[in-house]
């Protein structure tokens, strides 16, 4: 029996769905079905699948922390910060802003973090082979929230008050620097929206809050 692929709208609705709840029982998939025209057993595997993906994008982001640790540790010692001084990274696989979402489909796409040197928080975010960045201050953040989706996954929820600041990556002189743009998400939601909202597995996720609200 040949294999159909999911439309890019079934798609869109199962995304919905996982954001809410991860491994939905066998109602929630019924309904799913009815509503897509998608078999029940189809959506079981996409789920899935879908979980697959996100321990997979969990441990090579933790890799990636590990590597960036090891660089930071076997560095020479200099009376100036290195660029990866204070950074931690957020074990997360979905950013939220209002409806318009990204998720890590590749360990580059999405890189979620806060610098406890510079004292912000940066989501960086790589189209194809542009790299978008929007960052705030600590001190824009009047609200911050962990909560548990299911066993696995966890959220953080954090409330500002000022639209991020908007940079693209271009090179000039062959050199890639940062240069400020316009808010790069979909209908302009980050500069209307002010609730930012990073999923990802939940014991890194939960280390991760504790760091921030000792700094």
């Amino acid at each position: 029996k040949k294999r159909t692929r999911a439309t890019p709208e079934q798609l869109a609705i199962l995304e919905d769905a996982f954001m809410t709840n991860t491994s939905p029982n066998s109602k929630v998939r019924e309904a799913l079905a009815e509503r897509i025209k998608m078999s029940e057993r189809s959506i079981q595997i996409w789920f899935q699948n879908r979980r697959a993906k996100v321990k997979l994008m969990q441990k090579r982001t933790h890799l990636l922390q590990q590597e960036a640790i090891s660089r930071h540790m076997s560095a020479p010692t200099t009376p100036n910060a290195t660029p990866t001084e204070g950074i931690h990274l957020f074990a997360c696989d979905t950013l939220g802003v209002g409806t318009w979402r990204r998720m890590a489909i590749t360990k580059n796409d999405l890189l979620c973090y806060f610098n406890l040197s510079e004292k912000k928080m940066s989501w960086q975010i790589t189209d194809n082979s542009s790299r978008f960045k929007m960052e705030f201050p600590f001190s824009a953040v009047v609200g911050i929230e962990y909560k548990a989706m299911d066993a696995i996954f966890g959220q953080i929820l954090i409330d500002i008050n000022q639209v991020p600041e908007f940079s693209m990556e271009v090179k000039v002189g062959g050199n890639p620097i940062w240069t400020a743009c316009r808010d790069f998400t979909e209908g302009k939601q980050a500069s209307r929206f002010f609730r930012h909202v990073i999923r990802g597995h939940a014991q890194p996720l939960k280390r991760q809050i504790v760091t921030l609200m000792q700094a």
